[in-house]
């Protein structure tokens, strides 16, 4: 009884996967039309965001990224550029060539009126592109494989007549670390690739933080001063400590492009307005005056540097140890979580793998993380046996009368394309 109720869910699972529309051309390696979301989120290359506007076609006009599968795809022309590579499509070859060394983007070409009204409705209800296994990627003339995070082979996809590549794999070639950030606070995401830290580089950090840490940690307990510490003392204190600060801070540090400029120009800024007042008090004036002017501003910017400075150092601090923080993690979903034991039953070196006559197998649902279903479909029989459905019987194609209500059997095949038993399509 146990089994039979088995066959049934996993025949009915099928059923369900194929009127949701899980439907492909004939082919794996025909393009496939898919419904992708617009992604408006941020891409940061080491610590610098990338311009809306440096995501353009070969014409030079503004084009949407857009996500599809958990993968971002950004268009040719901007992966070109930054990999400062010439950037050729290759229509009739399906070849996408990227070489030289001096890739840069079209001249930008402003939207009209009607296109910006495109673009909202693009923004509300998607868009829709192809998916193409065929489109092969070749730098320098070796031929790229590109993968998500997951290891997954990802392919290609085009939108308007321009060509789109995964965002991670352009990371992947560029030799920069990737990480995503789901930013569930601000209702956002973001992208962020980073060179990789040299070790010379991680020691000197590590260097800086030994003696920065204690510090900043130190500015954050003045943040709440006791009374026997309000006064010049207090403030004394604090602009000592944001010298010393400014004292250790690396010089020539690219890491995360700018964080360390920012700690420097933030800690310079406020030792500048303390100093100033501490000049004055020093000079005679009374603290209370000197405190007091401006709505407290002086006050105010000892509190300040108290607060952001130990914030500061504490971004450089997950930087250095190249985390994002746990909760910034995208959100792993049921979905996510059932695809990937899927591609850990199924799939070989991230693709589906092949029988004796070269024909693709495997399950269904994973044709949302590949693009491109299997030429063999697994399903179970009505006599219990496991083995597979040939996409053109399983799936419904254009032109195909099927009367609602009824039912109809098709064949279930062994790997070797012995018949073993049927399937019940309703």
């Amino acid at each position: 009884m146990k089994g039979n109720l088995k066959v049934k869910v996993f025949s009915a699972l099928f059923c369900l996967s194929m009127l949701a529309g899980f439907c492909t051309a004939h082919g794996a390696t025909l393009p496939q039309t898919v419904h992708a979301e617009y992604w408006g989120g941020a891409v940061m290359v080491d610590g610098e965001t990338v311009m809306v506007t440096d995501f353009r076609d070969a014409s030079g006009k503004v084009v949407p990224r857009f996500s599809y599968g958990g993968t971002v795809y950004i268009p040719l022309p901007t992966a070109g550029a930054w990999l400062g590579k010439n950037a050729a499509w290759d229509a009739s070859s399906r070849t996408v060539s990227l070489s030289g060394t001096d890739g840069e983007l079209p001249a930008l070409v402003p939207d009209t009126p009607e296109e910006e009204l495109a673009w909202e409705k693009m923004k509300e209800e998607g868009l829709d592109v192809q998916l193409d296994p065929g489109i092969s990627i070749t730098m320098d003339g070796k031929t790229q494989k590109l993968v998500n995070a997951a290891g997954v082979t990802v392919y290609p996809a085009v939108y308007q007549n321009t060509v789109y590549l995964p965002l991670r794999s352009i990371g992947a070639l560029l030799g920069k670390e990737v990480a995503y950030d789901a930013l569930p606070n601000n209702g956002g995401s973001m992208v962020f690739l980073r060179t990789p830290l040299s070790p010379e580089t991680q020691a000197q950090l590590e260097n800086f933080l030994t003696d920065a840490l204690p510090a900043s940690h130190r500015l954050a307990a003045l943040s709440n001063p006791e009374a026997d510490q309000d006064g010049a003392a207090r403030l004394t204190e604090i602009e000592a400590l944001l010298e010393k600060i400014n004292g250790l801070i690396p010089e020539n540090c690219s890491f995360a492009g700018g964080r360390f400029a920012n700690l420097k120009k933030q800690t310079e800024l406020y030792q500048d307005e303390l100093a100033a007042g501490l000049a004055r008090i020093n000079a005679g004036e009374a603290f209370e005056a000197v405190a007091q002017e401006n709505d407290g501003a002086l006050l105010s910017s000892a509190n300040f540097a108290c607060l952001h400075i130990p914030q500061l150092i504490q971004v450089i601090q997950e930087g250095i140890t190249q985390k994002l923080t746990p909760e910034k993690q995208a959100p792993v979903t049921p979905e996510d979580e059932t695809l990937q034991h899927l591609a850990e039953i199924w799939l070989v070196d991230g693709d589906y793998p092949r029988n004796s006559r070269g024909e693709t197998y495997g399950a269904l649902d994973l044709e949302r993380m590949l693009g491109y279903a299997p030429d063999l479909i697994a399903a179970a029989a009505t006599n219990g046996k496991e083995g597979f459905v040939r996409q053109e019987d399983f799936m419904v194609m254009p032109g195909t009368v099927v009367e609602i209500g009824k039912s109809y059997m098709i064949p279930v095949y062994d790997l070797e394309g012995n018949v073993i038993g049927e399937f019940e399509m309703s």
